[in-house]
């Protein structure tokens, strides 16, 4: 006889019961899936290594698909994947292991690897332990508010080519151990929209996120890869959120940055990004593109969960976000300082 009702949880199929009584369907549900997601174009077919293409993940980012070992790895889709309980940290985050210090390697080449950022999620399960208590902070990043209105912008932008980050690694020559190498973050202009999928693209750097040396306002200095994984930081940076013709320049301060690496330095197969919003840099934030918020900052994000100066006042938002990117190329007539 057929079961009563169509099985528990929220599978596929309704089934049918075997035998008499009240038998669950067969295929009954096999509940919500827990990790990342994949998206569309996961796994089919055999590539050759260093191959990529486009894929798209289930809330529409357009990310890069890489060829592993002879077969495509799955569409690496940020932070997505039923399961996960919204805010709950799902990463272990290390810190940096020892090192020999050494200076910022200026941008004097142009041959260094440099990779693309193909998608960046502000993702509230992602941080560092930024004020010592042992857990991660990334207030923003569960915030009702900031993550529902900044991630489909900042992933449309990355998709439509207007909001270009590079990563360039000065001094890096392999994926798996660099004692110590400088992170240079620029903005990229395109200079062939046009190229094969599968060809690395090509950026000329934009003029203005250098300084009047013509070297990159943001490094992360002081970096290193050991067993394949990127640790750099502190430095300061913004978090453009392109608005409606505007944008949106959040200041991070002490921005921490580990990511795990590709072989062969394919590209960053998970990286994280966490520090400090200044309350009153959000302020400014908003001021600058015409925002007012007549009813203060907090009503939006709440308080502040940082004290950055020691004053026993919290004054500063905790964040974190989630990046992958692609190996691109610097254009070789790109200007650089003498």
């Amino acid at each position: 006889g057929e079961g009563e009702g169509e099985g528990e949880g929220e599978g596929e199929g309704e089934g049918e019961g075997e035998g008499e009584g009240e038998g669950e369907g067969e295929g009954e549900g096999e509940g919500e899936g827990e990790g990342e997601g994949e998206g569309e174009g996961e796994g089919e077919g055999e590539c050759q290594e260093g191959d990529s293409r486009p894929c798209e993940c289930p809330d529409g980012t357009l990310v890069d698909e890489f060829c592993d070992d002879g077969q495509w790895g799955g569409c690496p889709c940020v932070g997505e994947g039923e399961g996960e309980g919204e805010g709950e940290p799902i990463w272990d985050p290390e810190d940096p292991p020892p090192h020999e210090s050494c200076a910022i390697t200026p941008l004097t080449d142009l041959q260094w690897p440099t990779f693309v950022v193909t998608a960046m999620t502000m993702d509230g399960r992602y941080g560092y332990d930024l004020d010592g208590d042992g857990d991660l902070d990334n207030n923003l990043g569960n915030n009702m508010f900031l993550p529902g209105l900044a991630n489909p912008q900042i992933s449309e932008a990355i998709a439509d080519g207007d909001l270009i980050l590079l990563l360039q690694f000065a001094g890096a020559r392999s994926s798996s151990e660099w004692e110590c190498l400088a992170v240079h973050q620029l903005l990229g202009l395109p200079v062939d929209r046009s190229r094969p999928h599968d060809e690395q693209p090509v950026f000329s750097i934009a003029p203005w996120c250098l300084d009047a040396d013509g070297q990159p306002l943001v490094t992360f200095a002081n970096a290193t890869i050991q067993e394949g994984w990127l640790y750099a930081g502190p430095a300061d940076w913004d978090l453009i959120i392109p608005m409606e013709g505007e944008e949106i320049h959040l200041p991070i301060t002490a921005t921490r940055l580990q990511a795990e690496l590709l072989p062969d330095l394919g590209g960053v197969a998970l990286g994280v990004l966490g520090g400090s919003v200044p309350k009153t840099g959000v302020e400014q934030a908003f001021d600058n593109v015409g925002i007012e918020l007549p009813i203060g900052v907090e009503f939006l994000l709440g308080p502040p969960d940082l004290d950055t100066d020691g004053d026993e006042v919290t004054d500063a938002y905790s964040v974190g976000l989630t990046f992958l990117a692609a190996p691109a190329r610097i254009k070789d007539s790109t200007p650089l300082p003498e």
